[in-house]
Formats: C-alpha cells, sequence, structure tokens
C-alpha cells in the first residue's frame, strides 16, 4: 500500500489511505443512522488499533455494560454468529475461537467507561485524571450525554468542548452521532452531499457518514458474493473525501478489508475520491 500512517492506525485500508490514521487533536464524527452498526465499526477500530498496535483505547459507553461490549469485540474478532450463541449452537470450533481472543482481549490496552449518567464535564474529568494518556477515545454516543439535549446549541457546545479536550490531550476523539431525521445524503454528479455544516462549524475535522443498509458485491467470474457497508468521508479538514467500503458480516457484526483492498487502495478508489 502506498500510502504512510501518521496517526493512530484503524487498520481498515480504506479509511487509513483517506485519513493516513486518526489524527491526534482531531475531533472525529461517525454518524448515522440508528441501527447502522455505528458501535460494531468503533469497536473494530478501537480493538484494531489496541491490540495490533498497542495503542491505549478509552471507550465511553453510555448505552451497554463492559460485558456487553467485550461480547461484542469477542464475536467479531472470532468471526462467530451471535445466532449461533443465542441459539446454543456454537461448536467446539467456535468455543475455542472464543476463548484465544478471549484470552487477547483481556491483555489489550483498552478501557471500557460505562455510565447512563455521564456527561463531558464527567468524561474530562476522567480522562485528565488518568495516568495514562490514551491515543484514542471513543464517545458512544453524543446525544446520550447528560447535558445534550434535541436542542442544536447544546450539540454544538459539546462538539466545541470534545474539540478542546482533544487538543488538551494530544489525543483522537470519536463521537458518534445518531442521526435521527434519517440519511441525508444523496449522490449527484461523482459528489457525496451530506449537510455537515453543524459539525464543521463546530470545530469537527472528519466526518463519517454510514450508510444503513448493507450491499452485497457478486463477482461475474467465480460467482461469489462478498457484502460491504458503504461509508461516506463527507468532511475532512487536511484531505480528500470520498465513498468507502469496508467488508461486513452481518452474523458477527465484523467490519474486514475486502479482497478488493489487496490490490492498490488508490487506483480501486480514484473514481471514488472528490474534493472535500
Amino acid at each position: 500500500m502506498d500510502y504512510v500512517i501518521t496517526g493512530v492506525p484503524t487498520d481498515f485500508f480504506e479509511i487509513d489511505f483517506y485519513t493516513k490514521g486518526f489524527q491526534r487533536k482531531d475531533l472525529i464524527i461517525l454518524a448515522g443512522m440508528p441501527h447502522s452498526h455505528k458501535t460494531s465499526l468503533a469497536l473494530n477500530i478501537s480493538s484494531n488499533t489496541a491490540i495490533n498496535h498497542g495503542n491505549r483505547v478509552f471507550y465511553f459507553s453510555l448505552d451497554a455494560s463492559p460485558e456487553m461490549l467485550v461480547k461484542k469485540i469477542l464475536f467479531q474478532l472470532s468471526n462467530t454468529s451471535y445466532s449461533h450463541f443465542y441459539l446454543n449452537m456454537l461448536g467446539y470450533g467456535d468455543l475455542k475461537q472464543l476463548y484465544k481472543f478471549g484470552e487477547i482481549i483481556n491483555k489489550a490496552p483498552i478501557n471500557f467507561f460505562c455510565d447512563t449518567k455521564y456527561t463531558f464535564k464527567k468524561i474530562q474529568t476522567k480522562c485528565l485524571s488518568s495516568k495514562i494518556v490514551p491515543k484514542l477515545i471513543v464517545i458512544d454516543s453524543l446525544q446520550l450525554l447528560g447535558d445534550v439535549t434535541k436542542d442544536k446549541t447544546t450539540i454544538e457546545k459539546a462538539l466545541i468542548s470534545f474539540k478542546k479536550l482533544a487538543e488538551k490531550l494530544n489525543t483522537a476523539i470519536v463521537l458518534i452521532y445518531d442521526d435521527l431525521e434519517g440519511a441525508r445524503d444523496r449522490y449527484t454528479k461523482n459528489e457525496y452531499t451530506i449537510d455537515t455544516s453543524m459539525f464543521i462549524e463546530n470545530n469537527a475535522d472528519v466526518v463519517f457518514y454510514i450508510k444503513n443498509n448493507a450491499v452485497v458485491s457478486v463477482d461475474e467470474d467465480d460467482n461469489t458474493q462478498q457484502t460491504f457497508k458503504e461509508i461516506i468521508l463527507a468532511k475532512q479538514k487536511n484531505g480528500p473525501c470520498g465513498s468507502l467500503r469496508i467488508g461486513f458480516n452481518i452474523n458477527s457484526l465484523l467490519f474486514y478489508n475486502t479482497n478488493e483492498d489487496l490490490f492498490d487502495v488508490s487506483i480501486n478508489n480514484a473514481e471514488r475520491i472528490v474534493s472535500c
């Protein structure tokens, strides 16, 4: 791959190709409709950078327990079907994989902080009082914070506050944002347009929009299928924007690099790159 990672690597070729990794001091928005698997992608990125690169991650969740989050990562890494687990259909091979990756997750530098009553101030205090400075912080999600309401001004205030925190800690912060009004993107003349004004005007550096539906691609040569999620890089202050495609397993909620990513990303993505 002909590109250099200068920030926190996600290990997803297309994301890292566009962003060169999540940069220190950047505020990154991961937006999408409810049930578009934003949390799954954020957990995948967190486990990738923590396990593969030793980067400390602080993951703040306002609607899930640490056990639930660890279970999601465990099923992703082992690529084990959720339905098989709940239907008590796991075989010996599945259990062996779960045990193997359970040991890996246990040693990974990820800290989960779960509380339904988190506010920006509580998160800020937790981060600033920590003896360990994380390379990546994830907030899941912005609208669930105690000091954020449906009033747009509270969201804007939170964006500004988290940007200042990212700069103070010299770390990247990912904010998950539920687009409750539905998808606002459309494709016109090779350019995706999303209403990113609220994020950009309030210091967000990068804005991703994950589309709700998974797309199935069929290889005409061998008739094999690949399922992927389309993610719009709607805004980036210091780089190009465009459409990203990342493989997705609906059973285990695992995001992965597709077969086409084995080739030069810059060639594959040339027609999907637009200026911001």
